[in-house]
């Protein structure tokens, strides 16, 4: 993990870095910055760790702010207002993500443990596992099928749907187990 990489530093917001400096490390959930380790459409994810030195996951929402401009047409964010910042849409993308993260954790889903979140920021468990899209075996194709459907019908029973629920949401552990990510989009 180390240090603060300062080559990252010209991909983030003045928002970001204030946020990472002066609200998350405040609280205690951030000690270190690492490397950006995703990118999407919606969020950049960086290596974090906290006070400890324990490896976390920091996720920066975006949205609107690059190439996701229709947002407020594919989301229900906004309400009634007829325009919104892309910051103001972030927030509640990350609190929307960041309770739904909870709630499904604090069930017993397998789904990142969330840590702390502010503004637009989520910081959670780091998941050891890579995802299903870079996944090229697997030791038991059968049992991991069934994860995932149990995992679906299980949300469902919950009277929730992920909403994209694909190859690039989900995290497969060393051990071949599922592990679900990206809830902005459940309902």
């Amino acid at each position: 993990m180390g240090k603060l990489n300062v080559h990252k530093l010209k991909y983030m917001t003045k928002e970001d870095f204030r946020i990472l400096t002066a609200t998350l490390t405040l609280r205690g959930s951030v000690a270190s910055f690492g490397n950006q380790i995703g990118v999407g459409k919606e969020s950049n994810i960086y290596t974090v760790a906290d006070p400890e030195g324990q490896p976390l996951c920091l996720k920066l929402h975006r949205l609107g702010r690059v190439c996701f401009r229709n947002v407020k047409e594919k989301r229900d964010y906004h309400g009634r207002r007829n325009k919104a910042s892309w910051l103001y849409l972030s927030r509640i993308s990350a609190t929307r993500e960041f309770a739904y993260m909870k709630a499904l954790h604090d069930r017993g889903f397998p789904v990142p443990k969330p840590i702390d979140f502010n503004r637009h920021c989520i910081v959670m468990e780091l998941v050891n596992g890579y995802p299903m899209i870079n996944v090229r075996e697997v030791e038991n194709v059968e049992a991991l099928y069934d994860d995932l459907m149990e995992l679906i019908v299980s949300l469902g029973n919950c009277g929730v749907i992920h909403g994209d629920f694909n190859e690039f949401n989900i995290m497969v552990t060393d051990e071949g187990k599922p592990i679900l990510i990206d809830f902005p989009q459940m309902i």
